[in-house]
């Protein structure tokens, strides 16, 4: 291995002699040697050493931190410095140069040769660094994105290849040897000059994404600046697209959260709502019908069934599942919605439908996507305090990946049935427009609106496969436009028929983790008449079940529990007894595991809260149920 060439800059000659012998000991070949800054800038310029061992306190005018950054400026070598001085100033100022090391006098002959070897291997592996980087470089101006160079103080372009023309719609012959600024006066005084000019007079590499919106190149640029000695290259690509779809992703997953915490929050208001409506309409069979305790407890269900409405609505929002799907005609939803509004709003707001879609069905729950209409309906109502125009239309369009990614949809391309619902109204800004679809934002005065319209029409439409647009102009009004899968056909899935006869007797277990909930519901079926067992957890309910599963005719079952859920609860419960009847119970609407548990033997299935009267009836059908 050839031997590393030194130089030593030292003015004390006794130290300089001695950092000679140890040098040439340990193999090192010893080129020059110096004792002042000038001289060594002459000599490593004249040797090109392979390191440069400096001390900072030199003869003449120039010191050891002067001298390196000169040398620095015209040539690529290590330097260590070796010098008494170790006060911070003195460190700051030999920081500026970035040297492989700093030696403080006085020290022993194996400190300078590890000094010396880790200054070599470091500079080694930065060479190589850069040697990888260089070929990096190059293939970053072979790809389809924009690379150009600039060269002198003046940035005249130098190179603009193919992918530059397309980007910024010039040739390569309308802008060479010209200063960018000359060729492109728009980015003048802009972030672009300032960082262009930055990388060239500080030689730092510089990276930095912003958006230039004077025309004809307002986009997004994500811009990458490499410095060379007297040049810099320009690597660049437009990414608007890219923002728009970190944007929709940002917006994804923040209403993703929001529907996580709402369907979270429907889930345990609503286990409240059971005790409420539960006790309520216990003490309301203990009263006179006509007495004003009767009028108050009324009032406490009408509240907890506005309540439920509400819950509903967050459910939506939270996509927690369909409830009953069939084919649904979205032109007679559309008209029985106008034909409602007709009788019931304002008369300064004329209502126009013109319903073209053919077939205008589509395949959901009739309840939801009649609601997502009317509440949409309503807020233009809202909009429009003096009158104006409301107007329906539905259309079939085919929607391709090209138009989806236009308009960042997160939808599959197929035919779509579409959904228009336009007003003359108020309209809305960007601003308000970002936060329409979550759940509590309202514009409207206290007390006029919960906040929950808009919001669990974005769960409906996106838990129906589709997407939603809205445009809007202050002042002008707003269209919001829904699309949904078109489909010719869909399966009906019934619920089971209430059945008036009650088998007064029966013997019910009720599992269900929360206390409360439990109670209302046994204290609901004691009422009744049947004889009632409560059970806070699946465990504690199978070992129940496994000694007395004889004696118990039927089986209330939470899906939502600790340890066990209802899923686990139920599959361990038909291995004690396969035709065990088992009704579930859940906050949340008929959502696909519920679904499952159906298909695997369940009877039926109850969304909390419930009146007593469909508790009753459910469970009079179930315990009616003969196997065929």
């Amino acid at each position: 291995m050839e031997k590393a060439r030194i130089i030593i800059v030292e003015d004390e000659a006794i130290l300089a002699e001695f950092y000679r012998t140890v040098l040439v000991d340990y193999g090192y070949n010893v080129v020059a040697m110096a004792d002042s800054g000038e001289d060594a800038i002459s000599v490593a310029l004249a040797h090109k050493p392979d390191l440069i061992l400096m001390d900072i306190i030199l003869k003449g005018e120039m010191d050891g931190v002067q001298a390196a950054q000169v040398i620095t400026k015209t040539s690529d070598v290590p330097i260590i410095f070796a010098t008494a001085y170790s006060k911070t100033s003195m460190l700051d100022k030999a920081k500026k140069v970035c040297p492989y090391g700093y030696l403080v006098k006085p020290f022993d002959e194996k400190e300078l040769r590890a000094a010396i070897e880790m200054g070599l291997y470091k500079y080694s592996m930065e060479k190589k660094l850069r040697k990888s980087q260089s070929r990096f470089r190059s293939i970053l101006e072979s790809i389809s994105d924009g690379f150009l160079v600039l060269e002198t103080d003046d940035l005249v372009i130098s190179y603009f290849n193919k992918a530059a023309e397309k980007l910024l719609n010039r040739t390569e012959d309308d802008v060479l040897n010209q200063s960018i600024f000359e060729a492109f006066p728009e980015f003048k005084g802009s972030v672009f000059e300032l960082n262009f000019r930055k990388a060239y007079t500080e030689k730092q590499f510089i990276n930095f994404e912003s958006y230039f919106g004077v025309s004809p190149y307002a986009n997004w640029y994500d811009v990458r600046v490499h410095p060379g000695e007297k040049s810099i290259s320009i690597y660049f690509e437009v990414t608007t697209k890219r923002k728009k779809i970190e944007e929709q992703l940002r917006q994804s997953e923040k209403m993703q959260a929001i529907g996580q915490l709402a369907g979270g929050i429907a889930h345990d208001f609503n286990n409240q709502l059971v005790v409420i409506m539960g006790f309520a309409e216990l003490a309301k069979k203990m009263v006179d019908d006509n007495s004003k305790t009767a009028f108050y407890i009324n009032n406490i269900i009408s509240g907890a069934l506005h309540s439920a409405d509400l819950t509903k609505k967050m459910l939506a929002f939270a996509r927690k599942g369909k409830y009953i799907i069939t084919m649904v005609n979205i032109n007679e939803t559309i008209s029985e919605v106008a034909s409602i509004l007709k009788h019931s709003i304002e008369k300064n707001i004329i209502i126009k439908t013109d319903l073209q879609a053919e077939p205008s069905t589509v395949s959901g729950d009739v309840s939801q996507l009649e609601n997502a209409v009317l509440n949409i309906a309503l807020n233009a109502r809202d909009a429009m305090p003096d009158g104006g125009e409301l107007s329906f239309s539905s259309s079939v369009v085919t929607i391709d990946q090209k138009y989806i990614n236009s308009r960042n949809y997160i939808i599959k391309p197929g035919e779509y049935l579409k959904i228009c619902i336009s007003d003359t109204g108020t309209g809305m800004d960007k601003k308000t427009m970002d936060h329409i679809f979550e759940p509590f934002f309202t514009t409207k005065p206290q007390g006029k609106g919960t906040g929950m319209g808009m919001a669990s029409v974005y769960g409906t439409v996106k838990s129906h496969s589709g997407s939603i647009e809205v445009e809007s102009t202050p002042n002008k009004g707003t269209s919001i436009s829904l699309f949904l899968p078109s489909v010719s056909g869909a399966v009906l899935k019934k619920e089971i028929s209430e059945v008036p006869t009650v088998k007064q007797g029966s013997r019910i277990l009720i599992i269900d983790d929360e206390e409360s909930v439990a109670a209302s519901l046994k204290m609901t079926l004691v009422s009744e008449g049947y004889l009632a067992v409560t059970s806070n957890s699946g465990k504690e309910a199978i070992k129940i079940y496994q000694d007395s599963w004889k004696n118990i005719d039927l089986i209330i079952l939470d899906m939502i529990m600790p340890e066990l859920s209802g899923q686990e609860t139920f599959f361990e419960l038909k291995k004690i007894n396969p035709d065990v009847k088992v009704i579930l119970l859940s906050g949340y609407s008929l959502t696909k595991e519920i679904k499952s548990i159906m298909k695997d033997g369940a009877k039926a299935y109850i969304q909390k809260p419930v009146l007593k009267k469909d508790l009753v009836s459910t469970i009079s059908g179930v315990l009616s149920y003969k196997k065929a």
